[in-house]
């Protein structure tokens, strides 16, 4: 998908208050000429998180958390940074536009298409509460106990058998036929004199929105009544330009809260289940929309969650889908534990005859997922045989291959030698032998925040540019030789700065392409909120920022004299290693010549350069 272009990103960014828009997420208090409030990001009794309107940024001063309205939303909300600008967009009002053109077809323009499909849930739940044509829906959803909050907590709906007008329905909304089918409500059949003919795709079911992880609805599952022949008991939304049907949840904007605060997603085969848990006292349940366990609904539940807890089946089938759905869990860095439902039952059908304390149980009885994956193989295999434990021991190998961390290895590999008595050096000289003959696992984006340590000279340097920019701009752009900054983020917050003619004017432009953007908008953020460390002290801006650009020359003379070092340790020609040990002589001598104050080392800051 191409990107969003750059002039609708900061058309974004200039219309978007951040106090106006982080208020609607936390309360916030005056505080001077910017607020605070209690971080949404950690727990805290103290307020430590501002908002800085005048320079459209925040920070928190306890975990350290930091940067634009893009990066607060993305924060939050814990979606990527396209999705983050659209969630702005369409509280803008503002259209997206892309880089391979402004204008987009409607099969391709997401913000209608989002627009569109909230408006059909809108109007297939009023069908099922208000026509007269959803009487027998109405009665099988009560007979099944889900009408009241399941109806209106996931906005159940209904698609008469009849037909629900939806064709002329969304004509009235504004919306045309081609955006109708390329969001999947209705299928082409054929084409005549008159154009093409289409029809409902949903007929005679209910209707289960399903959003993404923010709440927008993106599709439908529409399941058949009770006792109908038909042999399709769901109808799915086909794959859309705002729906994969193997990268959502259902469930996972009602759950996200949950999971957030427990750690642990639960994850189920089917929707009502999920309704069901929901209504039961188990939030954090999600389902995977009835198919198997995808590595990128892996690394959705990874957002949120350190732990996942899959739920399936008693027979074989069902077991062996959860280690093959276990062991993708796993390569998406989860901690993994599988529960097996009695026999003939689902967690629907568990709660509703024995009750909520009964399906907590079978979570309480949960099997971290090699001992489940053991417990298969010993009722499968011959563990007095050598054949027997080689192939258990292979199998168990394999699940352990999946986890993406030397850490998550080395606690699996002593689980698997207890479990199979078998001495652990020699199961993990065996791993590594396996994992020679494998491809690179699935590294799972790792959603936590994690502060990036940064040197202490060049976070100097940005921030004497960001507080006093017309004081230090002309002697870091006249004596700074980029190339001596170590640090990718200090050094973006240093071009920005030596860039903008302003200080007003300095501002880090998140890239969606750059996965090092967020750390560059935290520390720019950070930065810009802490207290100066200049003033109060004695010395002067330019004073201390000509102390900060000789520390960071002679810490590049002295890396380059190092690298010339171990040159010489393997260089065989007489005339080379000649002429390496007269430059490293020569950086010697240009150290402490820098060494010696800022007067004398100017002609050396002016000409020198590190090849």
């Amino acid at each position: 998908m191409s990107p969003i272009s750059r002039k609708t990103v900061e058309e974004i960014r200039n219309a978007a208050d951040i106090q106006t828009i982080i208020g609607n997420y936390i309360p916030l208090k005056r505080a001077g000429s910017g607020f605070k409030a209690l971080c949404p990001f950690h727990r805290e009794k103290t307020p430590s998180f501002h908002v800085n309107p005048q320079l459209q940024i925040y920070h928190c001063f306890g975990c350290g958390r930091g940067g634009d309205i893009f990066r607060f939303i993305m924060e939050y909300e814990r979606v990527d940074f396209p999705t983050a600008v659209s969630l702005l967009a369409d509280r803008l009002g503002i259209r997206l536009a892309y880089d391979s053109g402004s204008d987009r077809t409607p099969r391709t323009d997401r913000p209608s298409l989002f627009r569109l499909m909230s408006a059909a849930a809108r109007y297939y739940h009023q069908i099922l509460l208000k026509s007269p044509a959803a009487e027998a829906a109405r009665v099988y959803l009560r007979k099944r106990r889900l009408w009241g909050e399941a109806v209106e907590r996931f906005q159940l709906g209904y698609a008469p058998a009849s037909g629900s007008g939806i064709i002329s329905w969304a004509r009235k909304q504004g919306f045309r036929i081609e955006q109708v089918a390329a969001a999947g409500l209705v299928i082409q059949r054929d084409r005549d004199a008159e154009g093409a003919r289409y029809v409902e795709r949903f007929r005679d079911r209910i209707m289960f929105p399903i959003s993404d992880e923010v709440g927008r609805v993106v599709a439908f599952s529409a399941r058949v009544l009770e006792d109908d022949p038909r042999p399709a008991k769901y109808v799915n939304s086909p794959d859309t330009a705002i729906f994969r049907k193997g990268r959502v949840l259902f469930g996972l904007s009602q759950a996200r809260q949950a999971i957030v605060e427990s750690k642990t997603a639960v994850v189920c085969e089917g929707q009502i289940d999920v309704i069901r848990c929901h209504l039961s006292g188990f939030p954090n349940a999600v389902a995977s929309q009835g198919t198997a366990v995808t590595p990128e609904q892996a690394s959705l539940i990874r957002r949120y969650a350190d732990k996942a807890v899959v739920v399936l089946d008693a027979d074989s089938a069902g077991q062996d889908a959860a280690v093959r759905a276990g062991r993708i869990l796993l390569g998406a860095g989860l901690e993994v534990a599988l529960v097996i439902i009695p026999a003939d039952s689902d967690p629907d059908s568990l709660i509703l005859q024995r009750g909520p304390d009964a399906f907590k149980a079978v979570l309480d009885n949960q099997t971290d997922i090699l001992d489940f994956h053991f417990e298969i193989l010993r009722h499968r295999e011959d563990l007095r045989t050598q054949s027997g434990v080689s192939r258990t021991a292979a199998a168990l190998l394999e699940t352990i291959l999946a986890a993406p961390s030397a850490i998550q290895w080395d606690f699996l590999l002593r689980r698997a030698s207890a479990l199979l008595g078998i001495d652990e050096a020699f199961l993990r000289e065996e791993l590594r032998r396996l994992r020679r003959r494998q491809p690179t696992p699935l590294i799972a984006e790792d959603p936590h925040f994690k502060e990036v340590p940064h040197p202490e000279e060049e976070i100097s340097l940005a921030e004497l540019l960001l507080k006093h920019h017309r004081e230090c701009r002309e002697l870091v752009s006249r004596y700074l030789h980029l190339e001596d900054l170590q640090d990718v983020h200090c050094r973006s917050i240093v071009l920005a700065a030596l860039q903008a003619d302003r200080e007003e004017n300095i501002r880090i432009p998140p890239d969606p392409a750059s996965t090092d953007e967020p750390e560059s908008q935290r520390l720019f953020a950070e930065l810009l909120m802490r207290p100066s460390r200049v003033e109060g002290s004695e010395k002067t801006p330019q004073e201390a920022v000509r102390e900060v650009l000789l520390v960071i020359r002679r810490k590049a003379l002295k890396r380059k004299r190092a690298q010339i070092q171990r040159q010489l340790q393997y260089c065989s020609d007489k005339c080379e290693t000649e002429r390496l040990r007269l430059e490293s002589k020569q950086l010697m001598v240009d150290v402490k010549l820098l060494e010696q104050g800022w007067e004398r080392a100017v002609p050396l800051l002016e000409i020198q350069e590190i090849t």
